[in-house]
């Protein structure tokens, strides 16, 4: 676990703590929605994007509507603009404004821990009056390489500790103040900080232990005291959690993480992998996934197309990067890539919605043929005996001279080793009349093994021509092992050379 001191060291000897605990996101937009609402990020559902935030669709169930229905007075005082603008997020909560509580509550390098902690503590003062149960979400922003200095020194560092110091001292206050004879707390971080271990400051990108590895700790009633356990557990298991330890319940919610409640009465904990995942958002086009086997990691970079692989007993400070295909690597990839298939995920607003450049284009040609943008679909094509193609998505916008990146679901019919190739074909007729053609072979990553009852997806990518401009383009796909024969493709929409059709899109 990242070294605990202070408060929180203090906190860990009143409760039970994970060593080993896991963020599932590393940019807030997507990391506080996951331990809010128990999912992974690529499982939540989106709404269209903002200018700055992601919108967490009101399909999603949270704890706050779960704990209201239980009849608790839930209030989330997350008083940072940042979050303001993300709409849903504090769906089932009553959300506390900062322009409410202090003008001027926002600039970014004022610390704001002490306001924070003397505001809740009225709130929780009020509450207990009431004597109603109630459940309070603080969210303490000051942890970043944020504030202009620090009695500690000069750099990221230094900075970086004053506000470790600031918080601390906030939280010992709020603490303070509860009874943990009838109250549950819970101490968790949506992130870590780089601090150029590995060439990177700050959090958002990276998937490397000091940006995802955080604290984890609950403490009052039942739960063990100064209990330290070494489990790999992720924040998604938060709201099962609670809502275990409450004994509540939603029939209609869905979670992904799972009650830590044996491991917090000191028994058993079964053994599961935690699964970390950068997704794009307004702010970034860094796509990038981790798996967490007990002490083996794997990180894919999808954007790079390059895996990395560590043993973290060996090399906790991953300095020293494994054979991705060697030892535990199968295994890692073959989680990773089942992981990645269950994904409902799709980032509406960057890859497709209210973004500049995704304007519906104007018919300049009325006397052309019409073809729809149809940016993802449903197949049902089998390749030979060993795959069938379920779906595919196309994840940016269909431009001449851009990349673009195509996502398709399979199904493992037969176990079978060695890697897959795929054949891309583009073709079409420019404004021009002339004919466009494009074919790329590429090697589909990561993969040495598969294994029959998978359901997992592959990646291509592949650049559309400048001169394609404004054309109507096919785009047909078939697989292949290197070395063998292209699959034989059955389906409706299998061409006669063996190629299967994807989509057929009229280029920006």
């Amino acid at each position: 676990m990242p070294t605990m001191t202070g408060t929180g060291k203090e906190l860990v000897e009143k409760g039970s703590s994970f060593t080993q605990a896991y963020s599932n996101g590393v940019r807030s937009q997507r990391s506080i929605p996951s331990m809010a609402f128990g999912r992974y990020p690529s499982h939540m559902h989106w709404g269209p994007d903002g200018r700055d935030a992601v919108t967490v669709a009101a399909k999603n169930i949270s704890l706050g509507e779960i704990l209201r229905k239980g009849e608790f007075r839930t209030h989330a005082i997350i008083m940072e603009r940042y979050f303001r603008k993300q709409k849903g997020l504090t769906q089932g909560w009553e959300f506390h404004d900062s322009n409410r509580i202090k003008p001027g509550f926002n600039r970014w390098d004022k610390p704001t821990s002490e306001i924070i902690t003397t505001y809740t503590l009225k709130q929780m003062k009020s509450l207990e009056n009431s004597g109603d149960r109630w459940a309070i979400w603080v969210h303490y922003y000051d942890p970043h390489i944020r504030f202009r200095s620090s009695r500690f020194g000069k750099g990221a560092l230094a900075r970086y500790d004053e506000s470790l110091a600031v918080t601390d001292k906030a939280l010992a206050r709020l603490l303070k103040a509860v009874d943990l004879n009838d109250t549950l707390v819970v101490l968790a971080s949506d992130h870590g900080q780089g601090l150029g271990t590995h060439g990177h400051h700050g959090h958002g990108s990276q998937l490397y232990e000091e940006a995802i590895h955080v604290p984890l700790v609950f403490a009052g009633g039942p739960i063990l005291k100064n209990q330290q356990r070494p489990e790999v557990v992720q924040n998604i298991d938060i709201v099962p959690t609670v809502l275990n330890l409450l004994e509540l319940k939603d029939p209609a919610a869905v979670f992904d993480g799972r009650t830590l409640v044996p491991a917090l009465l000191g028994f058993e904990l079964e053994k599961r992998p935690a699964f970390i995942e950068a997704l794009p958002d307004p702010h970034t086009t860094d796509h990038v996934w981790a798996v967490v086997d007990g002490e083996q990691k794997l990180i894919y970079d999808i954007r790079k197309q390059t895996m990395q692989r560590f043993d973290l007993h060996q090399d906790p400070g991953e300095k020293r990067p494994l054979d991705p295909f060697g030892g535990f690597g199968p295994r890692l990839q073959r989680l990773l890539n089942v992981h990645r298939g269950q994904a409902t995920w799709m980032n509406k607003g960057y890859y497709g919605g209210k973004q500049k450049g995704w304007r519906k284009p104007k018919n300049r040609n009325p006397s052309r043929t019409q073809i729809p943008d149809r940016i993802a679909g449903a197949l049902k094509v089998q390749l030979g005996d060993l795959v069938k193609l379920k779906a595919f998505r196309l994840l940016d916008p269909p431009r001449a001279g851009d990349r673009l990146r195509m996502r398709i679901n399979i199904d493992v019919l037969k176990a079978f080793k060695g890697p897959l190739s795929a054949m891309v074909h583009v073709e079409g007729r420019g404004t021009d009349g002339q004919k466009i053609f494009l074919n790329r072979d590429q090697r589909i990553r990561p993969q040495p093994e598969w294994k029959e009852g998978d359901q997992t997806e592959i990646l291509l990518s592949f650049l559309i021509p400048r001169a394609a401009k404004g054309a109507d383009i096919t785009i047909k796909v078939g697989l292949f092992k290197p070395g063998h024969r292209k699959f034989k493709a059955v389906g409706p929409s299998v061409d006669g050379r063996g190629r299967v059709e994807m989509t057929r899109v009229r280029l920006r």
